[in-house]
């Protein structure tokens, strides 16, 4: 077994530091994660374009910390890419008919609106 100095950075052959600022870095997306969401549920509440538009960067936000978190956990970018996918393709046979719908109830509404 070797010997820990407790004045190096390195324990074990593995660098101490990068360990601390992976976790650091994973615990700061959790973090954004959460924030994004609570920002998510205030801003869901109105009608107007201005909302509407703080909700879509919230989520964009979400979305971008997500796949960020992923590759910090060592999940590879084309995987992940492929697992969302695969949901979309399950949300559009299941869903579709409900998309559509608010598809065009979205649009129908912000005409009304300009």
């Amino acid at each position: 077994m070797k010997k820990i100095d407790k004045y190096s950075n390195t324990h074990f052959g593995v660098q101490v530091e990068s360990i601390a600022s992976k976790i650091k870095n994973i615990e700061h997306l959790k973090l954004q994660i959460l924030s994004s969401t609570n920002s998510l549920f205030q801003s869901m509440g109105g009608d107007d374009m201005a909302e509407a538009e703080a909700v879509g960067e919230t989520i964009a936000s979400i979305i971008i910390s997500s796949y960020r978190l992923g590759i910090h956990l060592g999940i590879d970018l084309e995987d992940m890419d492929r697992r969302i996918m695969n949901q979309l393709e399950v949300i559009d046979i299941i869903d579709e008919s409900v998309v559509k719908k608010d598809i065009i109830a979205m649009n129908k509404k912000f005409k009304e609106d300009s």
